[in-house]
């Protein structure tokens, strides 16, 4: 009977967790992913929301990443030896198509442990922090920031790993500039930030402390937790703005049955969103979405199956990549002069970051003279726009 009831209650707890992600993101849909531009008379731009007219986007990312390694917790600093950096390394050359976001914290505290005993710049770990930018230098690995001790001792009566939970904006903002200073003197650069247990601070004062400490982006949601944590804020399934800042949800982890995996990935493709896998960079089975060896085994499964199903309709790509996209294509401007029955189009880039294969469509209308300036598709044009750049071209009404 006790068999029986837990049973019934892992699957009604899977059903309302489907249910919450699902929730509204038909109308984020319609608000976030299209941007459709008037030019006139009837004719319309269409931006597509993934480079080269990829249906959806797939991120694998791992929190918890620094250089801890022991009898019972492996958190890949044996860089030589260690098996949970051979198999990663040994899960990119399998996936050479896979593009991967590390979340890094990068002076690991517990209330066990000694004062910056895991701060990544002391000498003991210069061996683990090249390993890391020769991850970065592959072009297939993002570090990004993941708090800066991910251990709060004023949230209550004991520490809690929620680092950010309570804290104002000034606080948070003191801690991520500490992080930044570090991840900057081992020459990485880190553009992004995702919270340790999605502590999101006093009225979500992360969201302000994130933008103004400069990140590109923040990794602030999941289902039911961080900034959707109470009450659905942002989209679980696409990227949205909050208040200035750029949202990329997570939405799938490895404590999800494979069935709803697979199901939670066919969804998502079907609406254009992104699909945004975490596990955790630890061989212990204590810690929830761990990357011990069953779990390394179920990660590889749902690899292959996005392979299999999808091969080059998903844009698999880090979240440093996405956002990059995201923001350049958003703030893209726009502009047309009239010349008769001709329009001429003017796409700028005015952000810092390149705008890579636009995927562009056109209703009402045909694109001319674009020989060198749009590449020509079965489904409309792609072109790349460089930071403070723009390209042109001619749209004639109607179709010729």
């Amino acid at each position: 009977m006790k068999r029986l009831i837990r049973r019934f209650l892992l699957y009604y707890n899977l059903f309302l967790w489907e249910r919450a992600l699902w929730k509204d993101e038909n109308q984020w849909r319609e608000l976030i992913v299209e941007r459709r531009y008037d030019l006139g008379n009837g004719v319309y731009l269409i931006m597509a929301p993934w480079p080269r007219g990829h249906l959806a986007a797939f991120n694998l990312s791992f929190d918890d990443v620094f250089p801890y390694t022991s009898s019972l917790h492996n958190h890949g600093e044996d860089i030589l030896t260690g098996w949970l950096n051979q198999e990663f390394e040994r899960m990119l050359l399998d996936f050479p198509w896979l593009k991967v976001t590390l979340f890094v914290c990068p002076n690991m505290s517990s209330e066990n442990s000694r004062p910056n005993h895991y701060l990544i710049t002391r000498p003991k770990y210069r061996d683990w922090v090249a390993w890391l930018r020769r991850l970065v230098g592959s072009g297939r690995v993002e570090v990004a920031d993941h708090g800066y001790t991910h251990l709060n001792t004023v949230v209550g009566p004991k520490p809690s790993p929620a680092e950010f939970a309570n804290l104002s904006v000034r606080e948070i903002q003191a801690a991520l500039e500490q992080a930044k200073e570090i991840f900057a003197s081992i020459g990485i650069t880190v553009v992004g930030v995702r919270p340790p247990a999605w502590g999101v601070g006093k009225d979500l004062a992360i969201v302000k402390a994130v933008k103004d400490s400069g990140f590109l982006y923040g990794a602030l949601s999941a289902v039911g937790h961080g900034l959707n944590a109470g009450m659905k804020r942002v989209s679980d399934v696409f990227p949205a703005w909050y208040e200035g800042l750029l949202n990329l949800p997570q939405n799938l982890t490895l404590e999800e049955p494979e069935p709803v995996a697979y199901r939670v990935i066919d969804r998502t493709v079907s609406m254009g969103g992104m699909i945004g896998l975490k596990a955790h960079y630890s061989t212990s089975l204590s810690i929830r979405a761990g990357l011990h060896p069953k779990n390394l085994q179920r990660l590889r499964r749902i690899l292959a199956y996005i392979e299999k199903s999808y091969d080059d309709t998903v844009w698999p790509a880090t979240l440093k990549e996405i956002a990059e996209f995201w923001t350049a294509r958003e703030k893209l401007q726009v502009s047309t002069t009239r010349n008769g029955e001709c329009m001429r189009v003017v796409l700028y880039n005015k952000t810092r970051w390149l705008l890579t294969d636009l995927h562009l469509q056109l209703e009402g209308g045909t694109i001319v003279d674009a020989a060198g300036i749009l590449r020509a598709t079965d489904e409309g044009w792609v072109c790349t726009i460089s930071p403070g750049s723009s390209v042109e071209f001619t749209v004639i009404q109607g179709r010729r």
